[in-house]
């Protein structure tokens, strides 16, 4: 998935959201009805058939390849600030949990916080 050729305006949290889920699914809450809080961000890069969540001391790891934080940044400014790097990161409300179909079912946890914003495109622009 490349949002490279979308307009940096449409870069928001609800945009960020829908296309997800559109893509992915959605479940509202968890069969137990579990609602998560946590005072760390939580990243998740999605791009191919998976979806990877690693996350120490407010950062987000991968594997083999730079370290990355997490943003309070509108997209828009992030995205002009670097154009070499090449990521897949959203931030969503703990309402909604991602219910991933690859390569087994499995639930993807959000973030409760609304005041983070998705960096769903960054690469060469």
């Amino acid at each position: 998935m490349n949002f490279t050729d979308i307009p940096s305006a449409s870069h928001d949290l609800a945009w960020a959201k829908q296309n997800f889920i559109t893509d992915h699914g959605q479940f509202p809450v968890l069969n137990s009805g579990e609602k998560i809080s946590t005072n760390k961000p939580l990243l998740y890069r999605y791009g191919g058939a998976e979806l990877i969540s690693q996350i120490e001391d407010g950062y987000f790891k991968l594997a083999a390849k730079r370290e990355i934080t997490f943003v309070a940044n509108a997209p828009n400014v992030v995205k002009s600030s670097d154009s070499t790097a090449t990521y897949y990161v959203a931030i969503f409300p703990s309402t909604y949990f991602l219910h991933l179909r690859q390569p087994v079912p499995y639930f993807a946890r959000c973030h409760d916080s609304e005041t983070l914003y998705p960096v769903v495109a960054y690469g060469a622009m």
